[in-house]
């Protein structure tokens, strides 16, 4: 394999990976918006606590309660909006560096121009995290500038030689 074909790889399953994990996070959360969504129940008619006694003390402070802490349901459901969004927006770029892998496996030249922008995206980020990581972790995010530095150098320089 040459060493083009192994930086196309890597972002093939890079795009795999993340794709496969932003469409469960789309799942979930876009489902969760409809069961968050539901009307609530209807509180204009109180029960009469001579009628129904005890029920009714116990239903009039449940949607008393319930009113008062309201907000938090608001809360979840921004949330999972957010969220939602978020995992489409993964998706999207999953898509993407599966689109670019292919593109550089075919030794394209916009594939080649793109991944040299979004490698040197990841090498900054990875950067900075780098240095502002603990020196007893900084071999994670260390990992991630080798192999950016890596990817950089085989689609600037090995590009077009076999």
């Amino acid at each position: 394999m040459s060493q083009v074909g192994f930086v196309a790889g890597f972002f093939r399953v890079v795009g795999l990976l993340l794709g496969a994990a932003s469409t469960v996070s789309l799942i979930m959360f876009g489902g969760s918006l409809f069961a968050l969504n539901r009307p609530p129940p209807d509180p204009s008619h109180p029960l009469s606590v001579s009628t129904y006694g005890i029920v009714a003390l116990l239903q009039n402070g449940a949607i008393g309660f319930a009113k008062m802490f309201g907000f938090l349901s608001e809360i979840g459901l921004w949330v999972g909006v957010a969220m939602t969004i978020v995992s489409v927006v993964v998706l999207v770029i999953a898509i993407l560096l599966f689109v670019i892998g292919n593109g550089v496996a075919a030794h394209s030249g916009w594939a080649r121009v793109v991944a040299l922008i979004f490698t040197t995206f990841v090498l900054l980020a990875a950067l900075v995290v780098t240095f502002s990581t603990p020196r007893e972790a900084a071999i994670i995010p260390g990992l991630f500038v080798a192999g950016a530095l890596y990817a950089i150098w085989v689609l600037g320089w090995r590009y077009a030689r076999p």
